[in-house]
């Protein structure tokens, strides 16, 4: 939610707030009368705490952080016969520290725009995949880069490097 600290063998997670104490300047807030400022309605918080051996970039943290704040879609079918297999990707990364975090049309094009960064604070060599269009490319991240490209696809699909407003870098 807000804010979180470890001290020690104590952790701690604010959960909720109180924006009137926040903003109180130049107005002073009367010691003797209640506020009802702090977060308003249900509140749903979800959280992981995650015990590993090793450093947190051994232990994924950035990938198990995205996993729990971006819940998977999913559509519910029945038993039927077809050539899909039972599972698919539409796109993959590795190794494990590149995080994929866009995927979706171009603004100005009916290409792709497939956006990921390095997690770990790594030097990287990343290979990004589209299996359903059997094209494949390499990538070289610096610790912790954000790269964009610009994925034509076709006959032979073409990936190109852009900037985050999707510009061809010069």
């Amino acid at each position: 939610k807000y804010g979180y600290d470890v001290l020690g063998a104590e952790m701690r997670l604010s959960i909720l707030r109180s924006p009137v104490y926040a903003h109180h300047q130049p107005y002073k807030l009367a010691a003797d009368k209640p506020y009802l400022y702090q977060d308003q309605g249900l509140q749903t918080v979800y959280y992981r705490l995650v015990p590993h051996r090793g450093s947190w970039q051994a232990a994924g943290i950035p990938r198990l952080a995205w996993e729990l704040n971006e819940r998977p879609l999913w559509v519910n079918e029945a038993a039927h016969i077809g050539t899909l297999p039972l599972a698919a990707s539409f796109l993959e990364a590795e190794p494990d520290n590149i995080l994929l975090s866009a995927y979706k049309k171009a603004e100005d094009t009916d290409t792709l725009i497939v956006r990921g960064y390095e997690t770990s604070g790594q030097p990287t060599l990343a290979t990004l995949r589209f299996p359903h269009l059997d094209f494949a490319w390499q990538a070289r991240f610096k610790p912790h880069e954000i790269k964009s490209w610009r994925v034509t696809p076709g006959q032979q699909p073409v990936a190109k490097e852009v900037d985050l407003l999707e510009r061809d870098l010069k």
